[in-house]
């Protein structure tokens, strides 16, 4: 049988079109793979954050020899409101950053899945199966790549990533720790408690002990964040792997 040239050009495009088109994860579908996972490591580091301002809201007078009874529910108020927005700025860059780690970060997750092709997209409205996560075993664009490597290469790579940008944000000259040093002179300036003296003594000693409760956290959350069970070789975050799973092989 002789098939016309306008035909093979046509069957050709095509081709290209649909596999092109529909094995390449747009950004849509990153924002929502990267979301799948952050939605799950928010709950392990909520309590975390939750820890860390009752640290601080008990340890930050450690030192002091000024009467504090008249500026502590101000500053512990100022505090605890800081430690959320920063929890709330966290959890919110987590997305980027995860995209960041499975997007951007070698062996990068991109290009065409069809070279050789071992799974077929399905329909719109249909999601990918476990059985396609099986069967996508090298790198490419898709979501039952990123399903096949979890456990290899992004979940580690995650944490990882997660870490450093944590890390980096409690360090003496991070956002978190200059939004508390600035947040408490703030309150205890404008309190008027004080002594212009007393206050650079009170704000030297807070700040020290700010920048200690600062430094136990990264190593809490360095030590327990996504960590693997010590009676076992899974991490205390594999319990939301179903979960990811599933939401990651609904996008096309």
């Amino acid at each position: 049988m002789k098939f016309s040239p306008i035909f093979i050009i046509y069957t050709i495009y095509f081709t290209t079109f649909l596999f092109t088109k529909n094995q390449a994860c747009e950004q849509s579908c990153r924002d929502g793979i990267s979301l799948a996972f952050c939605n799950s490591y928010t709950q392990e580091w909520n309590p975390l954050f939750d820890t860390l301002g009752s640290n601080l809201t008990n340890n930050i007078y450690t030192g002091l020899n000024v009467n504090i009874d008249q500026v502590k529910i101000l500053v512990d108020t100022a505090i605890l409101n800081q430690v959320n927005k920063s929890k709330t700025e966290f959890s919110n860059n987590c997305k980027d950053i995860v995209e960041d780690s499975i997007f951007s970060k070698d062996p990068k997750f991109k290009g065409q899945c069809q070279k050789p092709l071992k799974v077929i997209q399905p329909k719109p409205g249909v999601n990918w199966t476990l059985s396609d996560c099986e069967q996508q075993d090298y790198i490419c664009g898709n979501p039952p790549s990123i399903c096949h490597f979890m456990n290899e290469h992004v979940k580690p790579r995650n944490v990882e990533l997660l870490k450093e940008a944590l890390n980096d944000r409690v360090s003496d000259n991070g956002n978190f720790t200059s939004s508390l040093i600035k947040i408490t002179n703030k309150v205890i300036t404008n309190s008027d408690s004080f002594e212009k003296n007393q206050t650079k003594d009170f704000m030297d000693i807070v700040t020290m002990n700010i920048k200690f409760e600062l430094k136990q956290f990264a190593t809490t959350f360095n030590n327990s964040f996504c960590i693997t069970d010590s009676n076992s070789t899974t991490t205390f975050c594999d319990k939301y792997d179903s979960g990811i799973k599933s939401l990651l092989l609904s996008f096309p």
